[in-house]
């Protein structure tokens, strides 16, 4: 049965490691926006949002049409985000969860000092506040 999997979680809470290790161990399809920026634009930051989303939205459903399962490799800080993915699982019939990354804040900071792509603090804070003030419903988990 095809899936369609959401990491949820704070920048440096292991989303992204989480994500290509299902993906190698489960045949599926990782779909990042932040691969897509670099991939379109060659940049991080300050690039045309509205097309990275067009285009993450494209490839969640050509995998899936294809018959892969897909990990959708976000940060997902708003559960509006959750609802589109919801409706995408059900238009090709495939099962939606959400994994969420329960990591301490504390870490999250720490694993940022070691990455390859420093996140501004602030913006780790702001996100993780932002997860924690927006539960998931139950049947996404």
């Amino acid at each position: 049965m095809l899936e369609l999997v959401a990491m949820r979680g704070a920048p440096g809470s292991g989303k992204t490691f989480i994500a290509k290790r299902m993906a190698k161990e489960h045949s599926m399809v990782r779909v990042s926006r932040d691969d897509l920026r670099m991939a379109l634009f060659n940049k991080e930051f300050g690039v045309n949002e509205k097309l990275i989303s067009d285009v993450h939205v494209a490839a969640i459903r050509a995998a899936l049409r294809h018959g892969y399962s897909v990990v959708v490799d976000n940060v997902h800080a708003k559960i509006g985000h959750f609802y589109a993915l919801q409706g995408i699982a059900r238009e090709f019939k495939a099962s939606f969860r959400v994994v969420e990354m329960n990591t301490s804040l504390e870490l999250c900071l720490e694993r940022n000092l070691e990455r390859e792509r420093y996140v501004p603090e602030h913006v780790i804070i702001s996100m993780w506040n932002r997860i924690q003030e927006s539960p998931l419903h139950e049947e996404w988990t």
